[in-house]
């Protein structure tokens, strides 16, 4: 075994469907001027282990930064913090580049809030998530590698409170999609072959 670490950030696409749905519809009704909730950025690191040169594990910390979108002093800001596992396939190879592919499961949490100029209300819920990841990795030493990953999560978190208030089942929010690809790079470290 091999144990190592691994820092990444990520540009990632994001449903966020029901919160599109409200933009458009206050957009259309109301003359506000609202963008849609499309992508945004990550960044996380987490322990790894190499296991027999082939099968790659480790634990993760990811937090999930959705593009704002805002209009007359009224911000939606949604983000959440991914607390996962992954496992990964490595397919042997002789060089110094090598591939894989993986699977990871999150548990999340919602951290976004709504704001105006006089006030700010949380945004809060939790649930399941999971990734699928394809993996492109060049070793620059024994130690060392940098990282490629693209794939796709799935994500659809429910919404259980707004500033403090239980939501309803009549609010047209009822969850922040996370859904999308996901494109990362990565640098990783970790313990030398035996």
């Amino acid at each position: 075994m091999r144990w190592g670490g691994q820092v990444f950030g990520g540009f990632n696409t994001h449903s966020m469907d029901d919160w599109n749905d409200v933009i458009d519809d206050s957009n259309s009704s109301s003359g506000s001027n609202f963008d849609n909730i499309n992508n945004g950025f990550s960044f996380g690191a987490g322990p790894t282990v190499i296991v027999n040169d082939n099968w790659m594990f480790g634990a993760h910390y990811e937090r999930l930064m959705a593009s704002k979108s805002e209009d007359s002093g009224l911000e939606i800001k949604p983000e959440a913090n991914a607390f996962g596992v992954t496992g990964m396939y490595l397919f042997p190879s002789a060089g110094a580049m090598n591939y894989g592919l993986g699977v990871g499961v999150d548990y999340m949490t919602l951290a976004g809030k709504l704001s105006d100029p006089t006030d700010e209300a949380d945004i809060e819920g939790s649930g399941v998530g999971f990734q699928i990841l394809g993996q492109t990795n060049y070793a620059f030493s024994p130690m060392f590698s940098g990282g490629l990953n693209v794939g796709y999560r799935f994500a659809d978190i429910d919404i259980d409170k707004i500033g403090g208030v239980d939501n309803t089942s009549s609010s047209p929010l009822q969850s922040e999609n996370y859904s999308g690809v996901v494109l990362r790079a990565s640098l990783s470290i970790s313990a030398p072959k035996q």
